[in-house]
């Protein structure tokens, strides 16, 4: 009968309203990640992060342009590959021992085309008054063979091979230690140049098509 029917409806209804507000009582308004474990760039190390010595490491900024890393994940072949970021900090500014919500998504990207290209990459974040001194001594610390880094919005390849190379000289490294940095172009195309080669200035290497 209609009574019963209109009855019936309203205990449904009820029903419902109270399910709702129980299922959003028990979701937090903001659900933190776990943090990125955070290191200085003195305290790098192999065991830590747990990569071979000859890894290839990517240095990342943005989160819309990475298609470096995707290109580095294509040749590394066995090798390692960390993916760093440097965290621009003062003479007397603290690094945090957490990442930060920008990093985090940065590092969120990273991992989507880890797990669409079926290739694990290490997660790293590294204070450093400039992102060249930053990424160049952790390419020493952990001994990578290569490094590669995106093309500049407002740098030419010239610029930033020139400002990495200065970065290498700056660095604490044994003489016959050399490092190939390899600048991914939107266009795909590679500069490779060679830190460490003999004479000490910067020279280009080959040029790649990917």
């Amino acid at each position: 009968d209609v009574p019963s029917i209109a009855a019936l409806g309203s205990i449904c209804g009820l029903g419902l309203v109270l399910a709702a507000s129980r299922r959003s009582a028990g979701i937090p308004v903001e659900i933190e990640e776990d943090p990125f474990q955070v290191s200085t760039a003195d305290e790098v190390s192999l065991g830590q992060i747990e990569a071979r010595p000859g890894n290839v490491l990517v240095a990342v900024r943005h989160p819309d342009s990475l298609a470096h890393v995707v290109a580095a994940m294509k040749i590394a072949g066995d090798r390692d590959i960390v993916a760093v970021t440097v965290r621009l900090v003062d003479d007397d500014g603290a690094a945090g021992a957490t990442s930060t919500r920008s990093e985090r998504y940065l590092f969120s990207q990273v991992v989507a085309l880890t797990e669409r290209y079926a290739t694990p990459i290490r997660l790293l974040i590294v204070p450093a008054h400039n992102v060249f001194d930053g990424a160049i001594a952790v390419a020493l610390k952990l001994q990578s063979s290569e490094v590669y880094v995106g093309e500049s919005s407002t740098l030419s390849a010239g610029d930033q091979a020139r400002l990495l190379g200065e970065a290498w000289e700056r660095a604490e490294k044994s003489a016959e230690k050399k490092l190939r940095l390899v600048i991914y172009h939107h266009s795909g195309r590679t500069d490779a140049f060679h830190l460490g080669a003999h004479p000490p200035e910067l020279s280009p290497g080959d040029l790649d098509l990917i």
